[in-house]
């Protein structure tokens, strides 16, 4: 099993078509978990349990979401469709930069802490 370092450094390293690749991967994710959480908040008020089949976006209404979160996540979905078909619009290419330059600078931070805790570690080793 890799440890936090050596995640930290392979993800520094990924080309551009495999931190895409990672990011889809991640939004399916996510999209199966909200899922999950769209199933039991219809099980807590009662409903019948749509289908997955169904657009999240009708489903979320069904089980009380704001119109302006379901709008939101339409507007995701509308941008993962443009990323996937490799057409993304102008504002998909800024919501995406703005995601990534948040994760790189995580990312550089995370591996600052890693750093400073590993010479921590070796000066008590000593």
């Amino acid at each position: 099993m890799q440890t936090k370092r050596e995640k930290i450094k392979a993800e520094l390293r990924m080309t551009d078509v495999e931190k895409v690749a990672a990011e889809l991967m991640q939004v399916i994710a996510e999209i199966d978990e909200i899922d999950v959480h769209i199933g039991e908040a219809e099980d807590v008020l009662g409903l019948r349990r749509s289908s997955p089949a169904e657009r999240i976006a009708d489903r979320l209404e069904r089980i009380g979401v704001c119109k302006v979160g379901v709008a939101l996540i339409e507007r995701l979905f509308v941008m993962l469709d443009e990323v996937r078909g490799g057409t993304p619009s102008a504002e998909t290419k800024a919501f995406l930069a703005k995601r990534e330059a948040a994760e790189e600078s995580a990312t550089r931070q995370l591996s600052a802490i890693v750093e400073r805790a590993s010479r921590t570690d070796k000066s008590i080793e000593r």
